[in-house]
């Protein structure tokens, strides 16, 4: 079964190497989950509610994510890009570790305004593991960045050059 995980340029060598291994599941405003992420619908836009473009944190949500996380967060921190590269896998669809995200959050004591918040709901999923690097079947960049550092791992032979990787933080 086909899925869309999209994810932020930073994040994509590893993911390269490792599979995709986790990811932020919301359940509530304040209340997250650790699983991979994943959407039947490759529409960008479809996904602006929970994965917005690269941008500084404001003040506000420094001290939100201090008061959330329990550290402090340094101005100029912010949040990464997650619609930069979409990623294709294959699932197989009686995978019991593949979980809709509705049943999950109902599980989970999520609240009905949550749910109606994230109305794209149906058709998102979660899956509780590592999805192999064989499972991903396509990569692509949805940023110009993103767009040619793809272009160079195809070119590679699957190798990301250095000189295209983003920079260590």
């Amino acid at each position: 079964m086909r899925f869309y995980h999209f994810t932020a340029l930073e994040y994509l060598p590893s993911i390269l190497d490792e599979g995709l291994t986790r990811g932020d599941v919301p359940l509530g405003p304040r209340k997250f989950d650790n699983a991979v992420w994943l959407t039947r619908n490759a529409d960008p836009a479809a996904q602006a509610c929970w994965a917005g473009e690269e941008r500084l944190l404001t003040d506000e949500e420094r001290r939100a994510h201090e008061s959330l996380y329990g550290y402090p967060v340094p101005p100029g921190s912010r949040f990464a890009d997650k619609r930069a590269v979409l990623l294709a896998v294959e699932i197989p669809e009686d995978d019991p570790k593949l979980i809709a995200w509705r049943s999950l959050a109902k599980r989970s004591g999520a609240n009905p305004k949550w749910l109606r918040t994230l109305r794209s709901s149906p058709d998102w999923f979660i899956y509780r593991g590592t999805v192999p690097t064989d499972w991903i079947v396509e990569i692509a960049g949805l940023s110009e960045q993103a767009q040619a550092t793809i272009a160079e791992f195809h070119a590679s032979g699957g190798r990301l050059n250095q000189k295209h990787q983003p920079p260590a933080e």
